[in-house]
Parts: C-alpha cells; sequence; structure tokens
C-alpha cells in the first residue's frame, strides 16, 4: 500500500491474486478508498467462489448464491480446512462496492459466470490471449505424418492425461502420440505407442512439435481460455479440443473439432477425420483464424485502449 501511495498510479491492473501470497481484503480496501480505476482481469472462477477455481467438474452451483460444504477442497489452491462459506463471505465483501472496477475475461464463457454471480454489477470486457505469430509459425517443410500433440505445464486429471492413454487404445498404431511437459514418473508410467517429454524451456523446441504436428488435442475438463490452442493454431496446426470452459472458443469448423467431455471414441474420430482431410488447406484456416483474432500485438492493444478510456474520461 505505501509502494502504490508512492508510486500514485492512474490505473491499477490486476490479475490473478489467490495461492497465499497477498492479503485480498487489505488491497481491495485501499482499493476503494484510493479511488484508481482498477482493471481486474479474471484467468478461472476464483474471485467469485468460497474456494474452486474451477466447479464445473461436480457440476457445483452453490457460487451463484452461497458456497458451503466445498467438494473442491483438494484442488487448487488446495485446502486442509473447507472454509468455503466465510472465504464466500469475505470475497463478496471485499470485492463489491468498487466505484471504478472494469472486468476482463480471456473468453465469454468466462464473462457469462461473472455475470451471474456477485460481481455480476461491473462492467465485464472480453479480451482473448493472443500470443506472439513471429515465433509461433508454421514450418516452411511439410508435417510428420500423423503426428498427435499434447502439451501442458503442469499434466494432471483436469489437463485429460488419462484420456490420452485410453485414446492410444481408439486409434491405429499408424498415428504417433507426443505429449510435452510429463514430469518422470508419468513419462515411465507410459504405455507403448505414446512418446512422453518433459517440460522444455526452450521456446523454439515447442515450437517446433507444433509445427510438425497433424492434430493438437486438448481434452481438458477444467479450463478458461487455453494459451496451447491458439499457439497450436498460429503453427498451421487444427485443434480437438472438448466442450470445456472458453476452450471451444479459439476454433471455427474450418480449424478443429469440439467434442463432448470423456467422449474418447469422439476424439479418435475427429483425429481420423482431420487427418484425412486436406491438410493443407486447413493449415492456412488455422494460421489466418490466429492472425485475425489471436495476434498478441492487437490483444496489447485491447489494453492498451482500456487502461487511456479509464484514464482520459472527461470526469478526470
Amino acid at each position: 500500500m505505501r509502494w502504490l501511495d508512492n508510486e500514485g498510479p492512474d490505473v491499477v491492473s490486476l490479475h490473478n491474486i489467490h495461492g497465499y501470497f497477498l492479503h485480498f481484503p487489505v488491497l481491495f480496501e485501499y482499493l476503494k478508498q484510493a479511488r484508481i480505476p482498477i482493471v481486474w482481469t479474471l484467468h478461472d472462477c476464483w474471485p467469485f467462489t468460497g474456494h474452486c477455481s474451477y466447479f464445473d467438474r461436480v457440476k457445483c452451483e452453490k457460487w451463484q448464491t452461497q458456497c458451503f460444504e466445498c467438494p473442491m477442497t483438494r484442488y487448487y489452491p488446495k485446502s486442509l480446512i473447507d472454509k468455503s462459506q466465510r472465504n464466500f463471505d469475505l470475497k463478496k465483501a471485499a470485492f463489491s462496492g468498487l466505484s471504478e472496477l472494469t472486468l476482463v475475461t480471456p473468453s465469454a464463457w468466462l464473462k457469462r459466470l461473472v455475470q451471474s454471480s456477485f460481481l455480476g454489477g461491473y462492467p465485464v470486457r472480453v479480451i482473448h490471449n493472443g500470443v506472439d505469430l513471429a515465433t509461433f509459425a508454421p514450418a516452411l517443410e511439410g508435417k510428420e505424418e500423423d503426428l498427435i500433440l499434447g502439451v501442458a505445464n503442469v499434466w494432471s486429471d483436469r489437463k485429460g492425461l488419462a484420456d490420452f492413454l485410453k485414446l492410444r487404445q481408439r486409434l491405429p498404431s499408424t498415428f504417433r502420440i507426443v505429449l510435452i511437459g510429463l514430469n518422470h514418473s508419468q513419462r515411465q508410467a507410459l504405455p507403448e505407442g505414446i512418446e512422453g517429454f518433459g517440460r522444455t524451456e526452450s521456446l523454439a523446441e515447442l515450437v517446433s512439435w507444433y509445427q510438425r504436428a497433424t492434430v493438437y488435442i486438448n481434452p481438458t475438463y477444467s479450463d478458461n481460455f487455453p494459451t496451447t490452442n491458439i499457439e497450436a493454431l498460429a503453427c498451421g496446426v487444427p485443434v480437438v479440443t472438448y466442450d470445456t470452459g472458453g476452450s471451444p472458443e479459439a476454433i471455427d469448423d474450418l480449424t478443429g473439432r469440439i467434442v463432448s467431455r470423456g467422449d474418447i471414441e469422439g476424439l479418435a474420430a475427429a483425429i481420423v477425420e482431420l487427418t484425412q482431410s486436406e491438410g493443407g488447406s486447413r493449415a492456412v484456416q488455422c494460421r489466418k483464424r490466429a492472425e485475425q483474432k489471436f495476434n498478441q500485438v492487437e490483444r496489447f492493444a485491447d489494453y492498451v485502449d482500456l487502461y487511456e478510456s479509464l484514464v482520459y474520461q472527461p470526469t478526470r
């Protein structure tokens, strides 16, 4: 708070404030008194729940009225004690009553949820995530035939790791499945026919995998707007994703397929369809969609425009 007093910012821009590193009631009490324009980009559902970052996996609707007896305490941000009812009330009190708050969501899906929550009275803008189109770009040479790619920062049941194991049994052996971001024990447990690699710190190496892939698979069970989808599109790779959160918003009929969560047969059918269709034209469509919607320079400009609209209001 002393730092904010000394700096005197024109706008305060918030992102994730959960994870046990910040005392948000103190911060928001200060912001209410300071009356500084705030732009808060929500990356999950935590700001309007009593605990969880995502609730769709258990089909919980308590967040719309009052959280209690949380079924998600063992999930991020993990808690040993259920304090969901207390935390819901604490958040509602802290995050209400701000005169100059604008919310941003990377997906229309999250915007709809926000508008149904206790944050619904605030203005909400959708600004999609963007990628560096100069770095994430199609390869000059051809793709590797029938290479199926999955990428995650941390692989878990939420990201659909188990579904890749089931998918291997449904696809012909000619398909090569490669997963990036696995830990050592996960790599050791992979069945024959799935190649696993650890998390890479080399952006060029990651891009090379996208460029070689025929189809990118994202069987996520909880997500807002996965950046990996648009990284794949920028590299000319069609995306198959579960109908989860805002993940389907990255693609259209020309650039991928949407499958019901847990539908392994649907995943396999979509992969076969996409690999048998005209790959060259589909790659062009994927790249075109990334250029039109997910150029990070243009998305940065959206934020700049928003900041300027708040700072240079006639009343300020």
